[in-house]
């Protein structure tokens, strides 16, 4: 689910912009469905994954620096601790 969600960055950074500093971010489709279906521990680390090209992209070769490289990867690592969360708490994906 890692690679799921970097390459839709990929691919929505390229082609996805809407206006000049708008764009479409699909990323963190792979860190939820991992936290929806793995556990909120699996959807951390898928996060963390996804992370790490917009860390990079919008950090040390953005206008973020290192508070984009560190920050972007933990962002998208609580979402998909907090997808795995709620889907724990509502059973979702349980028999």
């Amino acid at each position: 689910m890692g690679a799921l969600g970097t390459t839709l960055f990929a691919i929505s950074y390229s082609a996805g912009q809407i206006a000049p500093s708008v764009a479409l971010d699909f990323s963190l489709i792979g860190a939820i469905i991992a936290g929806f279906y793995g556990g909120p521990v699996i959807g951390f680390v898928s996060g963390l994954f996804v992370g790490i090209l917009p860390g990079f992209m919008f950090g040390p070769l953005g206008m973020g620096g290192l508070l984009g490289l560190l920050g972007l990867p933990f962002g998208k690592a609580l979402s998909g601790l907090s997808s795995g969360l709620i889907a724990k708490g509502f059973g979702i994906g349980q028999r």
